[in-house]
């Protein structure tokens, strides 16, 4: 493992990706994501999921023509209206507490 000092850390631009620092710098991922952590800095951006916001469907649409519209399965329409509108709230939820996937 190659050894860093504050100057490095300081040094690096964050905002890139991991693999893109490792190419750079000529070291693996796993070595960037190390003196990420060691930096303080967030995790690199990619990874994890990212919150849909589905809010701005037209769930007056039925499930094929919103799956066609927004290029996902009538299954998972299904799902996700769903989840929206249980039967005890027929009011959705949250962009936030919409599931991922």
């Amino acid at each position: 493992m190659k050894l860093v000092t504050d100057e490095t850390l300081r040094s690096i631009d964050w905002g890139k990706l991991d693999k893109v620092i490792a190419d750079e710098l000529n070291v693996s991922v796993v070595t960037v994501w190390r003196w990420r952590k060691l930096a303080g800095q967030r995790s690199d951006a990619r990874k994890g999921p990212v919150p849909k916001d589905r809010t701005g469907w037209d769930w007056s649409m039925n499930n094929t023509q919103l799956s066609k519209l927004h290029g996902v399965t009538r299954q998972r329409v299904h799902q996700i209206r769903k989840y929206l509108f249980n039967a005890r709230n027929s009011l959705p939820k949250t962009s936030d507490q919409i599931p991922v996937c």
